[in-house]
């Protein structure tokens, strides 16, 4: 299997698991398609949250919503466009995989930065990462420690675990990882955190 495979699976599986969609071989059922429904209106209508659950719908696809990744973007686009974080690391995600939307770093990293922003805790450690790859950014490891150390400080260092996340498929960070982990464990101990 390849890299972008595996990101891509893994992508369906974090996005199948935060909207409680059916699993992928069951057609849904008319209840949800109700309920896909009512999220389109809501979407419609210029809700946020409405607009990033409707664009998981048509990134996995449905009876009733056709999986669509270009339609994908441009709902995550929508809702990130209102400063939903959620979106905006979601839409970052997208673009750093060229899903939906030609594939382009830049662009992931200007809308991970604003996720990041508002205290996304995914998009602060994928900020940190492209910091530290120098990938779509100069490379600059004070950045990638500011960034992806907010994780770690917050006590998330958990969730991070190699093999774990889909970032891992995205990026190359097993060392990036080993390293963040070691500095803020000393800085825990130093300023008992």
């Amino acid at each position: 299997m390849t890299s972008s495979s595996l990101s891509r699976l893994a992508l369906v599986g974090i996005v199948a698991l935060l909207v409680g969609a059916a699993p992928l071989a069951q057609a849904p059922e008319p209840a949800q398609d109700d309920r896909i429904e009512a999220i389109r209106t809501r979407a419609e209508a210029g809700d946020a949250e409405a607009q990033t659950n409707l664009a998981f719908f048509y990134y996995i696809g449905s009876r009733s919503v056709p999986k669509d990744l270009v339609e994908a973007v441009a709902w995550w686009r929508k809702s990130a466009e209102l400063g939903n974080a959620n979106a905006q690391n979601l839409l970052a995600l997208m673009y750093r995989a060229g899903q939906g939307v030609p594939q382009d770093d830049v662009e992931a990293v200007a809308w991970w930065r604003k996720a990041a922003e508002q205290a996304n805790v995914d998009a602060q450690y994928n900020l940190g990462v492209m910091y530290y790859n120098g990938t779509g950014v100069p490379q600059n490891d004070g950045e990638a420690y500011l960034w992806a150390g907010t994780v770690f400080f917050a006590g998330y260092d958990a969730r991070y675990d190699q093999g774990n996340r889909l970032d891992t498929q995205l990026f190359s960070t097993s060392r990036f990882l080993r390293t963040n982990h070691a500095i803020f464990t000393k800085l825990q101990y130093l300023f008992r955190l």
